[in-house]
């Protein structure tokens, strides 16, 4: 997660814990977040369309280490 953090140049946010922690998939859809996953929250395409960042909460709860 560090190296990702400095890639990225985001902000670690303590709801996430240690910095380095494994990531083991990444996945754009909260419903198929497991332990150890980083989530790609995608905005929608059209309005009618979900927004991913309405389901951050979710994917954390799920066990994403990272959005």
């Amino acid at each position: 997660m560090s190296s990702m953090h400095a890639w990225t140049v985001g902000e670690l946010d303590p709801r996430f814990g240690d910095s380095g922690s494994a990531v083991k998939s990444l996945t754009a859809d909260s419903r198929r977040v497991k332990p150890a996953a980083v989530y790609v929250a995608v905005r929608g395409a059209t309005p009618q369309s979900p927004d991913g960042h309405d389901f951050i909460n979710q994917a954390i709860a799920a066990g994403a280490v990272a959005v």
